[in-house]
């Protein structure tokens, strides 16, 4: 069975990243098939804490902070640490559809690649 990696990289988004974090924890991909990464760049804030504080106990949610600034460094960090064998990103500003994550296991059932 694939897992999935659900990524948001964020950049001083505090007021747009629960939106897009609340979307994805809406998925209709039973939990057990995904994980969700908050990979944020941010400058070491309050702001920042404050943000991975509130996520810090959520089932099967990572918050991770970069210091190195760009969007290709938390990309990278995802890449290299996240379990799951398909990575989706979204933005920070996105709102997932409830059914985004499945319909990414859908193609790749159809390909033969699960």
């Amino acid at each position: 069975m694939l897992k999935f990696s659900a990524v948001i990289c964020t950049y001083n988004r505090f007021d747009k990243l629960p939106r897009a974090i609340e979307s994805l924890r809406a998925q209709t991909l039973p939990a057990n098939e995904f994980d969700i990464w908050v990979i944020d760049n941010s400058p070491d804030s309050d702001a920042r804490k404050a943000s991975a504080a509130r996520w810090a106990n959520s089932p099967a949610l990572t918050y991770a902070t970069v210091d190195r600034a760009g969007l290709s460094n938390a990309r990278n960090l995802a890449a290299q640490h996240a379990g799951g064998d398909i990575i989706v990103y979204l933005d920070d500003d996105a709102v997932a559809s409830p059914n985004l994550l499945a319909e990414y296991k859908n193609a790749f059932d159809i390909l033969g690649k699960n």
